[in-house]
């Protein structure tokens, strides 16, 4: 039969971007509502020009022009009501990616909301949703390439009563992203719709190998927003403890977790401790084996991020997270 061709060229020759600038905070969107128990805002899907290659203007489609979008942060019990603009040329919605709401509010492919259009979406979050959570757009045809040109964006529900609420928080939402020579956002070749998209750069809150500074006990909120990567990740054989996943937090935590391995969409809250885990390391994926056809390059090590382990004050985690009850005996 006919052979796959290696990797494309242009993946090889693709421009470099700059590294090594402090890790930034994703943008929190305002709460315009005074109202006590509601969260209010709007949120424009909308193409945008940024310079990600020095000198090069490449347009994304960004959700009030920012990559990634803004963060919503909301807490149990809160309404939310956000008025969506769609100033894309395509139809959008905005869907509540995990989020435990109705179908008609969670923008599912039957709901497009057309290019002009605005829809306002109105849900109410639930006593136990506290979790880490996204938004992203899900119209029929074209929801990958909505997400791969950046359309992707945090939700963090927050809980009444939150066992880690004195360890500070640190967000990192990883995206991938393939570029074209001139910095311009590529189309999918024949690879990535036989094997899925992944690009040449791996970025955090929208940056290529940012560096993260470290102090004591931080937790860690992991989004995996991309189309295809799976992230195999670790923090160069330091220790890490496992609290939460999509569903929010675990009963227990796990602790002396080396690697973690997170599917596009998924989601992980870890507790880093410098305390004895002191020194320059990387927050890095290794190779792992999705079972991709065809001639494809050998899986390599990625280096998402410099990490930074400074002695601080540690704070404990509590033996208990929350109650889980039983799903009861299966029939």
């Amino acid at each position: 039969g006919m052979m796959m061709p290696m990797m494309g060229v242009e993946e090889t020759k693709a421009p470099l971007l700059p590294h090594g600038a402090v890790l930034q905070d994703i943008f929190k969107l305002p709460n315009q509502s005074k109202q006590q128990n509601l969260f209010k805002a709007e949120i424009t899907a909308a193409p945008t020009e940024t310079e990600l290659v020095p000198g090069k203007k490449t347009i994304v489609w960004a959700y009030n022009n920012s990559l990634p979008g803004p963060l919503i942060e909301a807490n149990e019990g809160d309404t939310v009501e956000i008025k969506f603009i769609n100033q894309l040329p395509q139809p959008s919605t905005i869907h509540w990616h995990g989020l435990p709401i109705p179908p008609e509010q969670d923008g599912n492919p039957m709901d497009p909301v057309l290019p002009s259009g605005t829809h306002t979406y109105r849900f109410t979050l639930p006593e136990g949703s506290a979790g880490t959570y996204w938004y992203h757009p899900h119209p029929h045809k074209y929801t990958a390439e909505q997400v791969y040109k950046g359309l992707a964006a945090p939700f963090i529900v927050r809980a009444k009563n939150d066992p880690l609420k004195d360890i500070p928080e640190r967000n990192l939402m990883i995206s991938d992203l393939k570029l074209t020579t001139d910095g311009d956002i590529a189309d999918n070749n024949a690879n990535d719709w036989m094997n899925g998209r992944e690009g040449q750069f791996v970025l955090v809150n929208g940056q290529f190998q940012p560096v993260i500074n470290v102090k004591g006990t931080e937790r860690w909120r992991i989004w995996n927003a991309s189309s295809a990567r799976y992230l195999n990740l670790s923090l160069a054989g330091r220790k890490f403890t496992l609290v939460g996943t999509d569903g929010g937090l675990l009963e227990k935590p796990v602790r002396d977790v080396q690697k973690i391995l997170l599917s596009p969409a998924e989601r992980v809250e870890i507790i880093v401790d410098t305390l004895g885990q002191e020194g320059a390391i990387n927050l890095q994926a290794e190779p792992y084996n999705r079972g991709k056809m065809g001639h494809v390059a050998a899986e390599q090590n990625i280096n998402i991020a410099s990490v930074n382990l400074i002695t601080g004050q540690s704070i404990a985690v509590p033996e208990t997270l929350r109650k889980i009850d039983d799903l009861g005996e299966s029939k």
